[in-house]
């Protein structure tokens, strides 16, 4: 259960914030969060850096041959995931 699989984060918001946005911050926000800290410490985070991924999805869902063209091109930036303790 959970998001094992790894977390999207999407939306202006993290591009918004440029330079201010800092992944370390970010991570060790994310992992304090007890008794969850040594799962949430595997689990992997990515920020979506694609101008407009809702469409890149939508491209992939209205022409099924092109989802491994979308999935390939999709811009995505990994927040580091630490190993699991």
């Amino acid at each position: 259960a959970g998001a094992g699989g790894g977390v999207y984060i999407a939306g202006g918001i993290v591009p918004a914030l440029g330079a201010l946005f800092s992944a370390a911050v970010f991570r060790s926000g994310f992992e304090d969060k007890e008794p969850f800290s040594s799962w949430l410490r595997a689990v992997p985070c990515w920020t979506i850096t694609h101008p407009q991924p809702g469409l890149l999805g939508l491209a992939g869902l209205a022409v099924p041959s092109s989802t491994e063209l979308a999935c390939a091109s999709a811009q995505t930036t990994t927040i580091s995931a630490g190993e699991p303790s």
